[in-house]
């Protein structure tokens, strides 16, 4: 599970991981507490953490493997990362003027197909929408981000 805070903090958690006092157990026998993260990042850059960020987004990323995700804030750029690790695998900008307000990868097999486009394979990608009324598409090459 990935999870996200208006500060942009971002961690990942692993439920096989699971740990709870004895007195938890007692208290509570249905329930388990995951006491620290796997992993843990920060959708901003260190020189650019405002105190909020505004509300982050996350999605599954496309065209890699299964663990890995993408986030967005009110920044505009969309980050991926390795799950397991919390490495940046790519950054890029949408080009929104404004607050992103909706935030959704699709892949091949949603529909849409493979296509071949200017000489590239495309696995998917990524649609963002934000306040400033533009709905953007990014495709996503296999292989090259």
């Amino acid at each position: 599970m990935v999870s996200a805070g208006v500060d942009g903090s971002l961690a990942t958690w692993d439920f096989r991981v699971i740990s709870s006092s004895v007195e938890e157990e007692r208290s509570s026998p249905a329930s388990r507490t995951i006491r620290s993260a796997l992993a843990t990042m920060h959708h901003l850059d260190e020189s650019k953490r405002p105190p909020n960020c505004g509300s982050v987004k996350l999605s599954r990323a496309v065209g890699r493997h299964d663990f890995c995700f993408s986030s967005v804030c009110d920044d505009g750029i969309v980050n991926e990362y390795e799950a397991s690790t919390g490495r940046k695998l790519s950054k890029y900008e949408t080009g929104h003027r404004d607050a992103i307000s909706g935030f959704s990868t699709f892949s091949s097999k949603d529909g849409l197909g493979q296509s071949r486009i200017g000489g590239g394979v495309y696995v998917g990608g990524i649609v963002t929408c934000s306040w400033d009324g533009t709905v953007r598409l990014r495709r996503l090459r296999k292989n090259a981000r």
